[in-house]
């Protein structure tokens, strides 16, 4: 059974889009927070799909895997 239910995930999607606007953290720092949730997500759920989450924030991952809006 997973811990985390779709509210969980859209309200630390929305934190996480919100930090990205409000901090100065280099790129790779705030991508391995959201890989680092992406995994943890994964792992609890094996219907999880990482592509919907960051679609749900407006992020992609470039092609030099950072994280970045869309």
């Amino acid at each position: 059974m997973s811990i985390f239910q779709r509210r969980h995930y859209n309200a630390i999607a929305d934190l996480l889009k919100e930090t990205y606007f409000a901090s100065d953290w280099d790129e790779t720092t705030y991508t391995q927070l959201v890989d680092d949730f992406l995994l943890l997500f994964e792992g609890d759920n094996s219907r999880f799909n990482r592509e919907r989450f960051l679609d749900y924030m407006d992020m992609m991952w470039t092609d030099n895997n950072q994280v970045k809006p869309q």
